[in-house]
């Protein structure tokens, strides 16, 4: 990934904005204003605004000193495949759990599963009469920090490379400044609606949300090296599937790479266009050192290509990008972006 600047982080806020990336802390917010709204129904214009406006500079303040730190680590600290498939399955439990509970189809026993705050939160969160506290919102907009989203997930690495606390505060900050107009539309929207539109608004919000949360599954399996292709999204959700190699059409030996001085040399070129990466099914054999060449660098969850079940992650910083390594056993091993969103399949015979 070329260097990135306050400008260009803005921008990529704003696009992040009209994308699925909104959609879980867009969720957040609306859930969080409307329950306010219900319990605090006559609340004025400029205290729905107050609320909302909260939320928003919560996430700003997280990103600023959280994305700071994160420069200050460094290259020391990175989430593996593994690690980010499991906390991709987490925060998707949550979405389901949450978006039923909006859609008011959860049980009482499925309520029960949804994650509590300590006591010793909950009363920063609410008052004696389970109001929201004032500075509710602002503590859920810090949160959002944690939540997946292709865009954070490859700033936040951009900010382990720069190993600057400066350089980390200042591309999160303004990715989550290039954010705040749709949050800020979304949340007004949400609390000026009343009665029969506003609980209509919530359900809407929540179906959404359970439709995001099962394209999570599937990128969360897919980074554990278990996809299952059961969804497809629109393109205009993020989440672009590219279906690994048909079995019938098999694979030969016509399709390997070259071998230099016993050495496979498998190249991959990033592509705007499905199936993004050209090949989308590359082969090669087990047991022997492949010298792997991906060209091109891409922002998102692209700036990442990794191999779970190889071991295999690097980011794509350059315009051509190499890395090593020997594949022991023969199958099929999915590729993917960082966040499982765009995949291929390398087959190994």
């Amino acid at each position: 990934m070329e260097n990135i600047t306050f400008i260009s982080a803005l921008i990529l806020g704003l696009v992040a904005g009209s994308s699925s990336c909104l959609a879980v802390s867009g969720g957040l917010l609306l859930s969080v204003v409307g329950k306010a709204h219900d319990r605090l129904g006559s609340m004025s214009k400029s205290s729905r605004l107050q609320f909302t406006w909260m939320f928003v500079i919560g996430r700003i303040a997280s990103y600023t000193i959280l994305g700071g730190l994160i420069g200050f680590l460094g290259s020391t600290f990175s989430f593996s495949p593994l690690a980010t498939g499991a906390i991709t399955l987490l925060a998707a439990a949550y979405m389901i759990i949450a978006g039923l509970e909006m859609l008011e189809l959860s049980p009482n026993w499925l309520k029960c599963a949804i994650p509590r705050p300590p006591k010793w939160l909950s009363n920063k969160i609410l008052d004696a009469d389970g109001n929201p506290n004032r500075f509710a919102p602002l503590l859920l907009g810090a949160a959002t920090f944690f939540l997946p989203c292709g865009f954070t997930q490859s700033l936040q690495i951009y900010a382990l490379t720069t190993a600057s606390f400066t350089t980390g505060a200042m591309v999160l900050g303004a990715f989550a400044i290039g954010t705040s107009p749709a949050l800020l539309a979304l949340g007004y929207a949400s609390g000026a609606l009343k009665g029969k539109t506003g609980k209509y608004v919530l359900k809407l919000a929540g179906v959404f949300i359970l439709y995001l949360a099962i394209g999570n599954v599937q990128n969360g399996l897919t980074l554990l090296g278990h996809p299952i292709d059961f969804v497809s999204a629109a393109p205009s959700s993020g989440y672009r599937v590219v279906s690994p190699l048909d079995e019938t059409n098999g694979t030969n030996k016509t399709n390997l790479p070259a071998v230099v001085n016993g050495v496979q040399q498998m190249k991959l070129q990033l592509t705007n266009t499905a199936p993004f990466y050209a090949p989308a099914n590359p082969t090669v054999v087990a047991g022997k050192p492949v010298r792997l060449e991906v060209e091109g660098s891409a922002g998102g969850c692209r700036s990442v290509f990794q191999i779970p079940g190889l071991g295999v992650q690097l980011s794509l910083t350059k315009t051509k990008n190499v890395t090593e390594f020997t594949p022991k056993k023969p199958g099929k091993y999915t590729f993917s972006c960082s966040m499982g969103m765009y995949r291929g399949t390398l087959n190994v015979l």
